[in-house]
């Protein structure tokens, strides 16, 4: 046994060092089969960043609408599509409903009838002739069956004749004095007690006609519904023709200018949050692109469960870069205080599940590197283990880089 420890020792070793011969191999000049990747290269560097208190959320719009159908009808018009930026005003769907302007119409008509029957019982009531307009007592009765020719001054006067008499008709009253003439108008011939009675129902049937013609006319104009805020449809459920009914939800409408980071702020950094706190963004989905906000809402309420307290910072968006859903970073100055720390470019990051790499370029290869990051820096990221100062890492060209060690050349 003893003999035979030296040989595998041996072995061992040549082993060892054939593999560090074929990884230097693979270093020094890429082979026939090796690709050479164009990429941008960026160098780490060590500098004091402020302490900070740094929270992770998602975005959300900071308006929504959701335009629902107010009646039965079919969409007569779609105005806009997914994806489509909407200014405030703008008509975003049309529904058709045939029967409104019929019903309408049938509404006046009853209004109108049913004020002039107030009319007609309130001056009764009062004394007032609703015809002429003057007190009764004033107009003297006169028998309406009787038309009068208009005189003509040019013709003779003709011959008087001679009346004849004829028997009353039976059961016939004579008109009490001040009575009205027969007209088309209900209660006609009632007095004016009566008709003051009947005065309440009268201006109750007014009120009621009045309101369901109003109703009537907002369902009208709601027929075209039109957008609120300037945003951005992010969904349309209907298409031209289809049918709906009231409540059902035709499209939606999202503003992300600005756009609203919420976060979930641990009990022991509540404290620290106020209205207006200017805050810092960065965004990973985008490159760890910056952004600047405050926060305009802080939960009167803790989350009991998760021991949390919901809080919204409201930032700018006027690109429309950032998207509801996206996942941001946020950076509170809340001490003074700073440290040492390595930082490289936001870009250089890969994530893969909860894992970050790097590719660190040594010589003319890139090598995949696992990284444990910390906080943001403008639009640096803090890398506490992986890389070190003054190590050079890939910020562009890193969609083509697939194995853990790849020939490079810089841009």
């Amino acid at each position: 046994m003893r003999k035979k420890s030296p040989l595998i020792y041996s072995l061992i070793l040549i082993f060892i060092l054939f593999l560090g011969c074929k990884k230097l191999a693979r270093k020094s000049a890429p082979g026939s089969q090796d690709k050479i990747h164009a990429v941008s290269i960026a160098t780490s560097v060590a500098e004091n960043i402020p302490d900070i208190v740094e929270l992770k959320g998602t975005f959300f719009p900071s308006q929504r609408l959701e335009v629902k159908s107010d009646m039965t009808g079919k969409v007569q018009a779609l105005s806009v599509s997914e994806g489509q930026r909407v200014s405030s005003g703008e008509v975003l769907v049309k529904i058709d409903d045939e029967s409104l302007p019929l019903l309408l119409e049938k509404q006046k008509a009853e209004l109108r009838e049913a004020e002039v029957q107030l009319d007609y019982n309130n001056k009764i009531a009062t004394g007032t002739n609703p015809a002429e307009g003057e007190a009764l007592e004033e107009q003297p009765l006169e028998n309406p069956n009787v038309e009068e020719p208009p005189p003509n001054v040019d013709e003779e006067p003709a011959e008087p004749e001679v009346p004849v008499e004829e028997p009353p008709p039976e059961n016939i009253e004579e008109p009490p004095p001040g009575a009205f003439p027969p007209g088309r108008l209900a209660n006609q011939g009632v007095t004016p007690e009566a008709a003051e009675g009947k005065l309440p129902l009268d201006q109750a049937k007014v009120d009621r006609l009045r309101a369901e013609v109003a109703l009537t006319e907002k369902q009208l104009a709601g027929s075209t519904m039109l957008a609120t805020f300037e945003g951005m449809v992010s969904k349309v459920r209907v298409s031209e023709g289809a049918a709906v009914k009231p409540a059902d939800v035709l499209l939606e409408v999202v503003s992300i200018h600005p756009v609203e980071l919420n976060l979930d702020v641990p009990l022991e950094e509540s404290s620290k949050m106020a209205i207006g706190l200017q805050a810092k963004v960065v965004v990973p989905d985008l490159a760890y692109a910056n952004y600047s906000g405050d926060i305009s809402y802080i939960s009167p309420e803790i989350d009991t469960g998760k021991k949390t307290l919901q809080t919204k910072i409201k930032i700018p968006n006027p690109d429309f870069r950032i998207k509801a859903g996206m996942q941001g970073i946020a950076q509170l100055s809340v001490s003074e205080k700073t440290h040492r720390a390595v930082l490289i470019p936001g870009s250089a990051l890969l994530s893969e599940g909860d894992k970050n790499y790097v590719y660190v370029v040594d010589d003319d290869v890139a090598i995949k590197t696992s990284v444990e990051i910390g906080s943001s820096f403008q639009s640096m990221v803090e890398v506490k283990k992986g890389v070190k100062a003054d190590e050079r890492v890939v910020t562009a060209g890193l969609e083509q880089l697939k194995e853990k060690e790849e020939f490079i050349r810089q841009r």
